[in-house]
């Protein structure tokens, strides 16, 4: 099965070539010489692109206002071995594009068009944002992630060869309700963006691609990028892979149907001038896209849920690696990975691209690699922790959910779940979902804060008003992300063991029309029992076959997809499984009084009742299982 989940990929790349614990009054930074610069990165690339199964990658890095490096290894297209070009191959940037719609909102902003902390409705037209959770939603929410929406996958892209919906019709159908009130959590949303872009359409009375052009990409002469590309810019454009395990398979070309929060196409050339912009407050020679005050308003914190962990930005993230912060941006789109990576303290930035879906742990290695190299430190093994802060670390042990999933679709099957354990050093074990990579280690140094043993990975946590650990807080890849406490019967082991213990009572119970339909095509006699009997063996029969068959039709229906196909439609196959888990659950709900009618009447030996009974049990708490992740009927 090809489809990848691409917040497990985040997760596993964040750990990726971790620093260790850097103790130092300064950072001693390394002179980037072309020479020596180009050097380690051929090294690099030469080695990592294989080792990951990525094509090809463009890398650009700037210093003082110059472009100091620009390369292209591997090759655009496996077919025609067309070689990557910084200066003319283009990309698919992902969300690294969210940079861009910020900018677009700062603009406005800055002309007293918008304003940052009013409310979003007060510029939509369409439709409106639901209320009922607080307060409104304003574009600071928006651009920090913190506007309190659930996620939503399906649908986000427009069919192959489609031209994408109108902005404003699609979020008026497909934005996802509001989770939390506003303000309260960082939870990434790619709609929220989506919604930020439709402000700046509804605010310039312009098309969101055609103010982008006209406001940012013109003025820095991006003349090969764009949100909405045409047939020059789309023959450019390098094909994006996924690697199914034994071959990259190319991912096909389709429109983004929230272009706001991932459609920009652009080169390596293109990028290099709006990271000097960045890094010179917005301006770029006699150009500029925004003045210094905000875009150091862009740069400055303005959400975290812990002061000692790095904050979020308007679009940006901050990251502190080697005793320095850095502001970033990743994306993951389509078979691309990209990274727009700024060190302002220095006036240095980079950005690379690559046309693999691997491309997410790439980026991670390379920001290690390079820091490690630019601001070597200093390694220091963590101290003692007192008995205090042991004892705190073991009220965090436990099962934790990573909040970004949906909670209304069958897409949160997708949510990832993470365990903390407390080892025999008083430590914590961070244990990532799909052992994407091996348990990340953290070490109290502070009440309420624990750092990675062997690089710079900060954890936090919030109490409830029990004052029990309800959420965990960690910043992983310069984002703070937020994971929350399961209860037990959500826990995946539970959840696991309660479905195998269920598949099995299903087996036995789908035997039972089968083994009467042999009796009939044999001429036996049917059973002895009332006409009732039969047909509550029937019905429960019918329905555990139902849930048997579904994982199966599921599974075969959802192979060979990846993930870009399902951002625009579900899979047939997928949809029939989702049929069949819904057909059971309709034929399971009237065992239970079918099964007290067993024993009241008497039907079948007492052996038989008890299994009908235990099987009707079993059917009822696998629906409630199928109810839990939205499974039951068509929810995306």
């Amino acid at each position: 099965m090809t489809l990848r989940n691409p917040l497990s990929v985040l997760l596993g790349v964040a750990l990726l070539g971790g620093a260790a614990r850097a103790d130092v009054q300064e950072a001693l930074t390394v002179p980037d010489a072309p020479a020596a610069l180009g050097e380690f990165l051929d090294d690099f690339f030469a080695e990592r692109l294989p080792a990951h199964h990525i094509p090809g990658a463009v890398f650009v890095w700037v210093r003082d206002g110059r472009v100091v490096l620009s390369r292209g290894y591997g090759v655009a297209n496996l077919e025609h071995d067309s070689p990557v070009d910084p200066e003319t191959t283009a990309f698919r940037v992902g969300s690294v594009s969210k940079l861009f719609t910020a900018v677009a909102v700062m603009t406005l902003v800055e002309r007293g068009v918008l304003d940052l902390d009013a409310d979003v409705n007060e510029v939509l037209t369409w439709f409106q944002v639901p209320g009922g959770v607080d307060a409104p939603v304003t574009l600071r929410h928006l651009l920090t992630h913190t506007a309190g929406f659930d996620e939503r996958l399906v649908g986000m892209g427009a069919p192959p060869g489609e031209k994408a919906r109108p902005l404003r019709e699609y979020l008026a159908e497909r934005l996802p309700d509001r989770v939390w009130p506003p303000g309260r959590v960082h939870s990434y949303s790619n709609h929220g963006f989506a919604l930020a872009g439709l402000a700046v359409e509804n605010a310039s009375g312009k098309r969101f691609s055609t103010y982008v052009e006209e406001a940012i990409l013109r003025p820095l002469g991006m003349t090969r990028s764009s949100f909405e590309p045409g047939p020059a810019l789309l023959a450019e454009l390098a094909t994006g892979y996924s690697w199914d395990g034994t071959r990259n398979v190319a991912n096909r070309y389709a429109d983004s149907n929230i272009a706001p929060a991932g459609q920009l196409v652009s080169t390596g050339r293109d990028m290099a001038r709006f990271m000097i912009a960045l890094l010179q407050d917005g301006g770029l020679g006699e150009s500029r896209i925004v003045g210094p005050a905000t875009a150091r308003e862009m740069y400055a914190t303005h959400f975290t849920p812990d002061p000692r962990l790095p904050g979020v930005g308007l679009s940006f993230f901050h990251r502190e690696r080697n005793g320095t912060v850095s502001l970033e941006h990743g994306g993951d789109l389509s078979g691309f990975a990209s990274l727009l990576y700024l060190v302002p303290e220095h006036d240095l930035g980079f950005f690379m691209s690559a046309n693999g879906d691997a491309g997410a742990f790439l980026r991670e290695e390379l920001i290690g690699a390079l820091m490690d190299r630019t601001f070597p430190v200093e390694r220091h093994a963590p101290v003692s922790a007192s008995p205090e802060l042991i004892a705190e670390a073991g009220e965090l042990a436990g099962r934790y959910r990573w909040n970004r999933y949906s909670r209304d679709a069958f897409t949160k099957l997708l949510a990832l779940e993470v365990s903390l354990d407390v080892d025999a050093a008083a430590g914590l074990t961070l244990r990532l979902p799909l052992n994407v990579i091996s348990p990340l280690r953290f070490h109290p140094v502070e009440p309420g804060l624990y750092r990675a043993v062997d690089g710079d990975q900060l954890l936090s946590f919030r109490r409830d008003a029990r004052g029990e650990p309800a959420e965990i807080f960690v910043a992983l890849f310069g984002m703070p992300l937020t994971a929350e406490r399961l209860d037990w019967y959500e826990t995946g082991p539970v959840q696991l063991g309660t479905l195998l213990v269920c598949a099995l009572v299903f087996v036995s119970a789908a035997l039972w029309p089968l083994a009467a339909l042999v009796r009939r095509l044999r001429g036996r006699a049917t059973s002895p029992q009332p006409r009732a009997a039969r047909v509550s063996r029937w019905v429960l029969g019918l329905a555990a076959a139902c849930f048997v068959a579904f994982p199966i039709a599921a599974g075969v229906g959802a192979s060979g997809h990846l993930i870009s196909d399902w951002m625009h439609t579900v899979p047939t196959g997928f949809i029939a499984g989702l049929a069949l888990a819904t057909s059971g659950a309709a034929l399971a709900a009237p065992t239970p009084l079918l099964a007290a009618l067993a024993w009241v009447r008497g039907w079948w030996s007492i052996p038989g009742r008890i299994h009908y009974s235990l099987a009707s049990a079993a059917a009822l708490v696998f629906a409630a299982q199928l109810h839990y992740w939205n499974l039951l009927g068509l929810r995306y």
